[in-house]
């Protein structure tokens, strides 16, 4: 514009410029922003794969063979231990 000082956009002092800043400030934030997110979900998986692997590795294991009605009496058995405010 004819009406602009040549020397208030040569020292950057010119809204203009303060417009340009902020909205290249916003855009170095949103793209942060984003890269941090990016890096989040990437580690996401790989860190709850770890704490599997470290819970089965607490874990034993042993095959055993029961009926529905053993099964039963095991929840039903756990399910007596439990308050009532607790069930689901």
């Amino acid at each position: 514009r004819p009406d602009v000082s040549v020397d208030a956009l040569m020292d950057h002092s010119h809204p203009a410029w303060q417009r340009l800043k902020a909205v290249e400030l916003l855009a170095q934030l949103l793209s942060q922003l984003q890269s941090r997110r990016a890096r989040a979900a990437l580690r996401a998986p790989v860190f709850e794969n770890k704490v599997i692997d470290f819970v089965a590795g607490l874990v034993k294991s042993a095959d055993k063979t029961m009926t529905r009605e053993e099964l039963a009496k095991i929840i039903q058995a756990d399910d007596d231990g439990v308050p009532e405010e607790h069930h689901h």
